[in-house]
């Protein structure tokens, strides 16, 4: 198996298996949405001309349709009986849809369900597998979060020790570092989302996607 990890936005068309990850905080939300009785997932950069009777709206910026955060605090505790789709806006995910929309199969993780990743990945036979740790692709920049995570996923899928606590100390450094930046989100909320994200393997679900229109749809939740 040869494992390849992508810093940013990939300079090239990416096939075999494609792991997206942004911790802080799509793919964690994607994660805690696939625990919840939600019918359908849907990633986009902007919300819908108009907003559908039983959707939800999950969003990093002001909108009128905004119901919710982009926030898998809010997923975990939003009531999915008469939701028919979570939209989430994502501009992070779906500006690399095209580079990898004829992947093998594609994946989200985040430190939230990364182990269960792994051993789904280790269950299967995949020759190349390809690790996107998106990081800022407005700035652009490499996030410290999504790099760490794909490397711990490395070591899981190559069987390496992992120090948990050493890891859990940088994140809490990196999060105090990110409330300095006012580039960032701020809040009580959003802090709170991001130690949730820090917690390690409390799902053991892995979301699988596809491509359609430049749209990302989770197209199963596997346990």
């Amino acid at each position: 198996m040869k494992i390849n990890i992508i810093k940013g936005k990939p300079t090239h068309v990416v096939k075999g298996l494609v792991i997206m990850i942004d911790v802080f905080r799509a793919s964690s939300t994607i994660t805690a949405l696939c625990m919840m009785p939600i019918k359908k997932i849907v990633v986009g950069q902007e919300p819908p001309a108009e907003k559908l009777k039983g959707d939800c709206f999950f969003m990093d910026d002001n909108h009128q349709f905004r119901d919710k955060d982009n926030s898998p605090i809010s997923a975990l505790n939003t009531d999915f009986d008469n939701v028919e789709r979570a939209y989430i806006i994502s501009k992070n995910g779906t500006q690399i849809s095209e580079l990898i929309k004829n992947a093998d199969e594609f994946l989200f993780a985040s430190f939230l369900n990364v182990k269960y990743v792994a051993e789904y990945i280790k269950r299967n036979t995949f020759e190349e597998v390809n690790i996107i740790a998106i990081g800022n692709i407005r700035v652009p920049e490499e996030a410290l979060e999504d790099n760490l995570c794909a490397e711990i996923l490395q070591k899981y899928l190559t069987n390496e020790s992992i120090n948990h606590e050493e890891i859990n100390n940088v994140i809490m450094e990196r999060i105090e570092e990110i409330k300095l930046d006012p580039r960032s989100p701020q809040g009580i909320l959003v802090e709170n989302d991001r130690k949730f994200c820090s917690s390690f393997n409390i799902f053991n679900v892995i979301p699988e996607a596809i491509v359609v229109d430049n749209l990302i749809e989770i197209s199963r939740c596997q346990k």
